[in-house]
């Protein structure tokens, strides 16, 4: 006997009646399935185990009733052990306390408003899930524990003599087995724990102290199945807010109405046409389901791409947020900087031409060159923070590509860099700004000859993605940046070289100068095998139609918005008073 508990234990299901798998292969809808399956313990099985929280049973699931996964499953089980022929009259009586416990469950849910009354029904019926189990293993031996008359008094002793271990535990083991949702799995297996510590364990608390209460007002009518339910009546009933003589009288109000069970209660199995049926309504459904899976796939995809759209909008808009608030600083500290400068110049220029010791000499053309360097950046940060108005002309595109590799040769000579920069197969003309963009494209094409590795390349391709843009894609056999360093590319004086190798300025540069144009430089993560950013602009074919007079005003240019050093003879001794 102490091996049928670990029998029960490997049951792989508790079959519903054929009528139930027949309601379920046949309907077409929600309504008016309930009154039918929810007497049938083995059909609430396999609902609630796609039913995750007890509050997805307020409508008891339409989802889950038209689920084809159900049918599926019912076809794949059907003819395997677990039937129980409630009919016989030895196991009336444990069928109908699970009905009781069902039916004031639920009252109880409709009066007090606690949980969902479905979830309050299914979780009564299937409470005694170990003993039902045990019914459709050895129905003798289940009805032989309950009759003894040990049960009455010790039930929990009683079932572990018979069955080898009590019904909570099995009911623990098949809830694991049969995946059970962790809301019915702590009514089925948990009853003798307080509810705080049910919780624990993914109860629901009101369903479970719904529950408590319900086997605790059947078991002082005798009408239980011997739980331990590990608390008194009188606790669960002061935390819903009710007496218990109100409970009593609700009990005995839901028991007079409790119905029996259907007349037609009929093994799955025998019916050898019943698989069929199954397999044929599942498919009609994954049939029917087809086109509203591929709306919401669709629908899906949509927002995933307009999530996508709005993140890279947003990282856009703050990546441009955060260099025009790096562009004024840049530009006023320019200023402040290159002046005090100026006169650093000029003293050391008018210290020069008093002072010809060589030692002074020496210093005196370390402090100049060093202030001539710093202005050299400053005029490129500036070149960066207030660029001048772009002045538009047009330019060949050819020439400009065999410009800027000209204008980097040296230094791609010098690093062992091949330049790739193919001729175009048919004559291009922008309208630019000749000086800005070909800063633009000697920036980047510098940047990549330094980053491609020795004996390796770099160079300049240009495609045409659509009729009104034109890409420059500046190529290199380099790794790349790092992930960690790409968000902060275009930060002035970032730079993924050692410190002091390189200024930074480039690549903001070619931004900005892009920008100025109504264009735009990426870095284009896509690539595989090379380094790729693209100098992005808008173009025209009739170039004609762009060619629009210019504002004769304009901008001065970045270098005269700076002050020019000062030469010596422009600079006067300071006279000290006395």
């Amino acid at each position: 006997m102490n091996s049928l508990g670990e029998a029960v234990t490997h049951l792989p299901w508790l079959a519903p009646c054929a009528g139930s798998l027949t309601a379920l292969a046949k309907a077409h809808g929600a309504a008016g399935l309930w009154p039918v399956l929810r007497r049938d313990p083995g059909c609430l099985l396999l609902l609630a185990r796609f039913a995750r929280s007890a509050a997805a049973l307020s409508t008891f699931a339409v989802a889950q009733l038209r689920d084809a996964t159900l049918l599926e499953d019912s076809a794949r089980l059907l003819g395997q052990p677990g039937f129980v022929d409630w009919r016989q009259p030895r196991l009336q009586p444990i069928y109908n306390a699970a009905l009781a416990s069902a039916t004031v469950a639920a009252r109880l849910s409709e009066q007090t408003g606690r949980s969902v009354p479905e979830a309050a029904w299914l979780a009564g019926l299937l409470a005694p899930l170990g003993t039902l189990a045990v019914c459709a293993v050895d129905p003798a031996a289940a009805t032989a524990c309950l009759a003894d008359p040990a049960h009455a008094e010790q039930p929990l002793t009683t079932q572990r003599r018979w069955w080898g271990m009590d019904q909570a535990a099995i009911a623990r083991r098949l809830a694991r087995r049969w995946q059970l949702p962790p809301w019915l799995g702590a009514v089925v297996g948990h009853l003798a724990l307080p509810a705080d510590a049910a919780v624990g364990l993914g109860a629901d608390l009101e369903l479970f102290r719904l529950i408590q209460l319900t086997v605790g007002l059947l078991q002082r009518r005798s009408v239980g199945l011997g739980f331990d339910v590990g608390t008194r009546p009188d606790e669960p009933a002061a935390a819903l807010g009710l007496s218990l003589v109100e409970l009593d009288a609700l009990a005995s109000d839901a028991l007079a109405t409790c119905q029996a069970l259907p007349s037609d209660w009929t093994d799955p199995a025998s019916m050898p046409l019943l698989r069929d049926l199954l397999d044929i309504a599942a498919e009609h459904r994954r049939l029917a389901d087809a086109p509203v899976l591929e709306k919401l796939e669709a629908d899906f995809d949509a927002l995933h791409q307009s999530l996508a759209r709005q993140r890279a909008s947003e990282a856009a808009r703050l990546q441009l947020q955060k260099l025009s608030t790096l562009a004024e600083f840049a530009a006023g500290a320019g200023h402040e900087i290159n002046n005090p400068l100026a006169v650093i110049s000029g003293q050391a220029q008018y210290l020069m031409n008093r002072d010809e010791s060589p030692v002074a000499q020496h210093a005196l053309q370390k402090i100049v060159g060093q202030t001539q360097r710093i202005h050299d950046i400053l005029s490129g940060l500036m070149q960066f923070a207030r660029p001048s108005k772009p002045q538009k002309r047009l330019l060949d595109v050819g020439g400009l590509v065999r410009e800027t590799a000209a204008a980097v040769a040296d230094s791609a000579q010098q690093r062992q860099v091949r330049l790739v920069c193919p001729e175009l197969e048919s004559p291009l003309s922008l309208f630019v700004d000749p000086r800005q963009i070909r800063m633009a494209l000697t920036c980047l094409l510098r940047n990549a000859v330094e980053a491609a590795p020795a004996e390796g390349w770099a160079g300049i391709r240009v495609v045409l993605p659509t009729a009104q843009s034109l890409e420059f894609l500046i190529e290199d056999s380099g790794p790349g940046p790092a992930p960690q360093m790409r968000e902060h590319l275009f930060d002035p004086f970032f730079s993924g070289r050692q410190a002091g190798r390189g200024r930074g300025l480039g690549l903001p540069t070619a931004w900005r100068m892009a920008r100025e144009h109504g264009g735009d430089v990426v870095h284009d993560e896509r690539a595989e095998g090379l380094t790729r950013f693209v100098l992005r602009l808008p173009y025209q074919p009739d170039w004609k139609a762009a060619c629009l007079p210019e504002d004769p005003a304009t901008d001065p240019a970045v270098t005269e918005a700076l002050p020019t050093l000062l030469p010596v003879a422009s600079l006067q001794p300071e006279v000290k008073a006395g």
